[in-house]
């Protein structure tokens, strides 16, 4: 049951122990990102011209691979597998607020919990004797918001 639970995502096993450890992992990947904002935005035009204008683009993207992975393994270890929040709340933030990488970190932040929050909530209260893992709910949300975002881009 918990190998099902973990694969479809689940907060009700989580304490505040690894609460509190997200969250300062969380923070310190997003005031790394938010200062080297302006260095991870020219990596969108592309290495060489990046590295023209001074950024050291392969230590940047080890730096953040490594980073995002890290962050990714504890959320991972800590609540399951939850998908589409990552496809679903980016998306939305950048299609409401533009391509301010600065201020799109914290928002997506700040979406993200909020979705998950919401999304939890609701799990909760359709099946209230049942424990309807929140990944399940996130996922019939995220599907057909993949399939508009994919139709869009063909």
């Amino acid at each position: 049951n918990s190998l099902m639970f973990w694969l479809m995502g689940d907060l009700g096993l989580s304490d505040w122990t690894q609460a509190g450890l997200l969250a300062v992992a969380l923070l310190a990947v997003a005031v790394f990102a938010c200062w080297q904002s302006p260095k991870i935005e020219l990596l969108s035009v592309g290495d060489e011209q990046a590295e023209s204008l001074g950024v050291e683009t392969g230590a940047l993207k080890t730096v953040l691979l490594f980073l995002v992975s890290a962050l990714t393994a504890l959320t991972v270890a800590s609540v399951g597998i939850i998908g589409f929040v990552g496809l679903i709340i980016p998306h939305l933030v950048k299609m409401l607020c533009g391509e301010r990488l600065g201020l799109n970190i914290f928002l997506v932040m700040l979406g993200g919990a909020g979705f998950l929050f919401l999304s939890d909530c609701l799990a909760r209260s359709i099946l209230p004797d049942a424990a309807l893992p929140v990944g399940v709910l996130a996922a019939l949300i995220g599907a057909p918001f993949f399939v508009i975002v994919y139709k869009k881009s063909v």
